[in-house]
């Protein structure tokens, strides 16, 4: 929701004074009233999280944060203060009054202050976080999620749409119903004029002719708009296209415009139909993760880069939905998911007080989720509990499910209401039965559990909400061992009650959870790692399987063969998906591209293939590209292209093997040896080599990891390492060969590093654990040549330590090392990294691969900056140049449509 005038946003400033409260003494001593000194305390980021500072890590309990503020000098204006979400309770004090007291801070929150404010002096405004509350796996972060600002406003002002959108899909038309949410705060009635406009990528459809409205003092009012589509008009909202339109409602006095605002809105149809989901009418099955949406450098508070990352990443892995876990995500990082495509269970979990009928609470919790989050397309339903359905456990469950269902219905019609089930399988009167359709939690057994549902409920649906790997097929160790050793539900695809299932999880993520079972219990380094990127969003083996798992095809099979000379042909056969598939769904302006890359990874050729729709169930499509090879080019890549521009399915014929790595580096303790190199686009995997000098040698097993450690080396032994690249043609030339002659001593391997990354006057280093370090310590400067003058910063944080107050731009460099439980002896430090902070974490370089053009589309392909939040794009033609942007993290083909259809000559590119 976009206000485009009758407000103005007035931010606070982003640093303020922090202490935390661990004996509970901060009313006593009065941390919130103006006169308190706040002198001595430290000064905190917001939005931020504390667990993100090395010294308030692992702290949980209720801590203050304190800022002052001037009153704005405007006149019969309203002022209100407004706050993103704060975890995970708090108390709001405004100059040493309280404002509020809020159980579960996962909502925006806004406060009419306007009497309380002091004219001439600071206000000073203190919030008492607790973040002790932790019902569930997952961290409960402390802080601010999101900025807090004043908002200026119009005291005759529109609070809210709501935007219900009915298409006709017999014939293409549709009414799109606007509720208007009008109020006046003055002292007088209002007359009013109030009107709308629909528009689509910027141009009006539809315009509403004013109404007058008479608005009461102190009232609010609600008016309906109800404006109908033609056919033409009509797009319609799908994971694969989903397009957004903007409704802007103005209200007016004699004096001209008041309040104007806009929101954007999607047009789809949700349905279940006997045991299908029906999108649009199109019966689709679907594939998705379960997105824990935190990480270890930004905590919760889910800046750009990262929400934009994780989703981007999870469309190109396959999934057309995501269960958003256990609680609401902010405004945009939904809208990031309105403009993605991604079908989204929306969710707040409850806890044990307040299961019941009779508690206020789940209301409340409701009704914010509800009204926050109503005009999102991608929402296709809500979530009132996860796991929480045991009548053993909680006797009065039942009538807690049956009213709150019955409550959000009749604040929403339109969406589907469940609950999130792990008992409905085995247990006689589940509330599943109030539900629209099952969520079923299951982790083992899940053909007899969805066989049983069928039996107990055979008119209703089943998602899979989540299965998992935490025992039996993910191991808890690097991206290279985490690998899946079977897919757990392939033999769930022809239960016809079944019409999706998503993992848990598509990210390992922060926790304290402890259970006495062993394999489900988070280990100290506090990482659940259950997903298939880690919490540094390193890949895992696991991710390629589930991005194969998951695509929208069956199978993309590539073969290529010489004609004559240099003259090559590429078979391509593009094996559909079955009808009783998942993912299942029609395939409506796919394409497949080719490049053929060279030496430099750069395209010598590239094109593209436009695919017919394809429905599943169709017979296989074969396709074929003539072209010529020259000895430098490496590799040809065909690629499926998705209509939101992610690349879902992807194989490669390699004609050479690899580069032989380089930058190879040999760190050494008492008895091992790690050997670290760089990695190449050219090859899939790594292998370590080596061996006693003039004896026979020793190979590791392969490794997508940037390193092998070698164990249990002899003393006295002089031994050689190497390593080589390996791809589908081959091995590369061995690399430069390292010498180690392990001596008698103590001394240890560091940490492995995990992640470098800046961040705003400072850089985070995620590393490895083992099971005797004691604390960590990183030693860091500016220049190379005189270590002796750089500084150290010591943690016994697992994980990930931050080093702070540095100047951003400048180029420092750092070593990392452990210090043992066992060991007295000083340990190796780490190789030598560089890092430059900077306010966005961004770092790495931008290549372009090469780019086609087809009219006027233009696809390119190139690798771009980590942590961007998107890219543009400046196109060279015909002596001019136009700009097109690109929103999206992750980089890899993207596809431009250009004004016109004037010949592209170069490119450049610029990530934001």
């Amino acid at each position: 929701m976009e206000v485009n005038k009758g407000q103005q946003i007035i931010a606070f400033d982003p640093y303020w004074k922090f202490n935390i409260d661990p004996n509970s003494e901060g009313l006593e001593k009065k941390w919130h009233t103006s006169t308190f000194n706040d002198a001595a305390w430290t000064m905190m980021s917001v939005p931020g999280n504390w667990d993100l500072y090395n010294e308030y890590a692992n702290y949980k309990g209720t801590a203050w944060y304190r800022t002052s503020f001037k009153t704005p000098l405007v006149k019969n204006k309203q002022i209100i203060l407004s706050l993103g979400e704060v975890g995970m309770s708090y108390k709001i004090f405004l100059n040493g009054k309280q404002l509020a007291d809020i159980l579960c801070g996962n909502y925006m929150e806004q406060f009419d202050i306007t009497k309380l404010l002091k004219a001439g002096i600071n206000n000073v405004l203190s919030v008492q976080i607790d973040n002790s509350l932790n019902y569930g796996a997952y961290w409960s972060w402390g802080g601010f999620r999101r900025p807090v600002s004043l908002l200026v406003r119009e005291p005759v002002f529109i609070e809210q749409q709501q935007i219900t959108s009915d298409p006709d899909l017999s014939n293409g038309t549709a009414n799109v119903s606007t509720k208007v949410f009008l109020k006046n705060e003055t002292n007088v009635d209002k007359v009013i004029s109030l009107k709308q406009q629909i528009s689509l990528n910027g141009v009006a459809l539809t315009y509403s002719s004013p109404e007058i409205i008479k608005l009461a003092a102190h009232t609010e009012k609600v008016y309906v708009f109800n404006r109908p589509l033609s056919k033409s008009q009509v797009k319609l909202w799908h994971f694969d296209h989903p397009t957004l339109y903007k409704s802007t409602v103005t209200l007016q006095d004699q004096n001209g415009i008041v309040f104007q605002q806009t929101s954007r809105f999607g047009i789809r149809k949700i349905a279940i139909d006997g045991l299908r989901f029906l999108l649009n009418g199109e019966s689709v099955r679907l594939a998705g993760y379960n997105w824990v949406a935190d990480d270890r450098t930004t905590g919760n508070t889910l800046p750009e880069f990262r929400f934009k990352e994780d989703i981007d990443l999870m469309k190109t892995a396959g999934a057309n939905m995501a269960r958003l876990s256990h609680r609401p995500l902010p405004d945009d990082v939904m809208d990031y998911l309105d403009e993605k495509g991604i079908l989204v269970l929306a969710e707040f979990n409850n806890w044990p007080p307040y299961m019941n009928a009779e508690s206020e609470e789940p209301k409340i919790f409701a009704k914010k989720l509800v009204e926050q989050n109503f005009n999102h397309p991608s929402i296709f339903g809500w979530s009132i509990g996860n796991e929480n359905g045991s009548l053993k456990d909680f006797p009065k469950v039942n009538e807690y499910f049956s009213s709150i269902i019955d409550y959000i219905k009749e604040i929403d019609k339109n969406r589907l209401v469940t609950y999130v089930s792990h008992t409905a399988d085995f247990q006689d009167n589940d509330a599943v039965k109030f539900c629209d359709l099952i969520m079923m939690n299951k982790y083992g057994n899940f053909e007899k559990a969805v066989d049983n549902l069928k039996i107990r409920y055979p008119n209703k649906v089943v998602f899979l909400s989540e299965y998992g790997a935490h025992a039996d097929n993910l191991i808890y160790d690097t991206p290279n061992n985490s690998t899946f050793k079977t897919l757990m539900v392939d033999n769930l695809r022809s239960k016809e009650n079944l019409i999706g299932y998503s993992i848990w999880t598509f990210n390992d993520y922060r926790s304290s959870y402890q259970t006495p079972v062993p394999s489900v219990s988070t280990p100290l380094h506090q990482h659940r790692q259950w997903g298939v990127v880690d919490v540094y969003r390193n890949k895992k083996r696991a991710y390629r399987q589930m991005q194969n798992f998951y695509a929208p095809i069956s199978d993309l099979q590539l073969s290529i063969k010489e004609l004559s000379g240099q003259k090559m042909q590429s078979d391509i056969v593009l094996v559909p998906r079955k009808k009783m598939d998942i993912p299942s769904y029609e395939l409506n302006g796919y394409q497949l591209v080719w490049e053929l890359r060279n030496s430099k990874n750069e395209n010598s050729a590239m094109g593209t293939i436009p695919l017919k729709n394809i429905l599943p169930g169709s017979e296989s499509e074969f396709y074929q590209v003539k072209f010529s090879r020259s000895d430098s080019d490496m590799f040809f890549k065909l690629s499926l292209l998705s209509p939101t521009g992610y690349v879902v399915k992807d194989t490669t014929h390699f004609f050479a093997p690899p580069p032989a790595p380089s930058k190879i580096q040999l760190l050494t303790g008492t008895k091992e040896a790690r050997l670290i190199f760089e990695k190449s686009p050219m090859a899939t995997e790594y292998q370590v080599k080596y061996r006693v000098v003039d004896s026979v040698e020793t190979e590791m097993k392969p490794t997508i990891d940037h390193y092998t450690d070698i164990t249990n080396l002899v003393m006295g032994k002089t031994y050689e390492f190497w390593v080589v690249a390996k791809n589908g043609f081959g091995e590369s030339a061995r690399s430069e060969i390292k010498t180690y002659t392990p001596k008698p001593g103590y001394m240890l391997l560091p940490p492995v590093i995990w992640l470098s990354e800046p961040g705003n006057h400072s850089f985070f280093v995620g590393y490895s654990f083992y099971w005797s370090d004691a604390s960590y310590e990183v030693r860091y400067g500016t220049d190379l040549t005189k270590k002796e003058n750089w500084k150290t910063n010591r943690t016994t944080n697992f994980s990930m330590i931050q080093v702070p107050k540095l100047e951003n731009g400048k180029t420092y460099y750092y070593q990392l090392r452990k210090l043992s439980l066992y060991y007295g002896s000083v340990n190796e430090w780490s190789e030598i990294k560089q890092v430059i902070p900077n306010k966005g974490h961004q770092f790495g370089s931008i290549s372009i691969q090469g780019f086609k053009q087809t009219a006027n589309e233009l696809v390119v392909s190139f690798s771009g900056a980590k942590n961007a939040t998107g890219y543009n794009i400046i196109c060279h033609m015909n002596n001019k140049k136009k700009a097109y942007y690109v929103n999206q993290s992750i980089s890899g083909l993207t596809k431009i449509i250009l004004d016109d259809d004037s010949v592209v000559e170069s490119l450049e590119i610029f990530a934001n």
